[in-house]
């Protein structure tokens, strides 16, 4: 038997949108309490998405989870606020200036702080996710090995090397998530990606990062 479908939708769906004639939107602007309120009336939906510092922030973390609650809803993400500002106009993770990349990982390690908070957003052991667990984390290998790749050798995924030596989408998806799964994070890793070159090819990179 089937199990029932979940939906889950930002409650900022919920706000007015912004308009290229009037930035803030011809619509009213919602508090974080109303757009909890008007998620409930979508029919069929069980669960929101919350942005942080947009929504949630440490001052009223317990605040939003209770009317959450009470709204029989269940907190699907928090979403951390890496997009939203001029600072983040060149990249987050992958930007050049080491400060921004400071900066989005702080802002994500606050974001999954408040998330764990929350105690009601599932997790990878959930038995719900675990059909897809090995897919959530090839996406994380693969964004990670493209980043790294990039930012240390200018190497990542759009480059002239890759677009020469892996000529097919699957094929550069595959290597970049080997080469995130095999690159430790920090010092180590840094190490295992001076050691190549790009003269070399894509398996003997493969092969000297495995080692």
């Amino acid at each position: 038997m089937a199990k029932e479908l979940r939906f889950s939708a930002n409650i900022n769906t919920f706000n007015a949108c912004a308009d290229r004639y009037v930035l803030s939107g011809y619509g009213e602007r919602l508090t974080s309490e109303q757009l909890i309120q008007a998620a409930t009336s979508v029919p069929g939906l069980t669960g929101v998405e919350v942005v942080g510092l947009w929504h949630v922030n440490d001052e009223n973390v317990d605040q939003i989870r209770r009317q959450i609650g009470d709204a029989g809803l269940v907190v699907t993400c928090v979403t951390p606020d890496i997009w939203a500002s001029g600072k983040w106009g060149w990249g987050s993770f992958s930007a050049n200036d080491p400060e921004i990349r400071r900066e989005a990982i702080h802002e994500v390690k606050k974001s999954m702080e408040w998330a764990k908070q929350q105690k009601v957003i599932d997790d990878f052991d959930a038995p719900e996710l675990a059909p897809v667990r090995e897919q959530f984390l090839d996406g994380a290998y693969f964004a990670y090995g493209h980043t790294v790749m990039q930012r240390q050798l200018g190497l990542g995924y759009h480059s002239e090397w890759a677009r020469a030596r892996l000529s097919s989408r699957p094929e550069r998806n595959e290597f970049y998530r080997r080469i995130g799964y095999q690159v430790e994070p920090g010092r180590q890793g840094s190490a295992q990606l001076q050691r190549l070159d790009p003269a070399m090819s894509p398996e003997q990179m493969l092969e000297s990062t495995g080692s």
